[in-house]
């Protein structure tokens, strides 16, 4: 029995994705695997380079852009509450 405690359900994505954690910092590649209209479910090479808040990129060039704050982490998966203000419109969904 799985215990789920998400109060939305997530879509399941799996694309390529990217983390800032700093204006003068490189970009840590990280893969989405879902997301919901609050959070997201993130896959990266080392949890331990996170802050507990930055931004989430779903393009290279920085759009769409969404404030993070990390709210769990196991192994290299890592969830994530988005900040309230984003445009939920300009969130990915998986094909029907």
């Amino acid at each position: 029995m799985s215990l789920n405690m998400r109060q939305e359900p997530r879509d399941k994505i799996d694309c390529p994705a990217w983390i800032s954690v700093g204006d003068s910092l490189p970009l840590l590649k990280c893969k989405l695997i879902d997301i919901s209209d609050s959070g997201a479910k993130l896959v990266v090479e080392n949890v331990d380079e996170l802050p507990n808040k930055f931004a989430l990129l779903l393009s290279r060039h920085g759009h769409p852009r969404y404030t993070c704050r990390l709210v769990w982490w196991d192994h290299n998966a890592v969830g994530v509450q988005f900040s309230s203000g984003h445009d939920q419109s300009t969130l990915p969904r998986a094909k029907q």
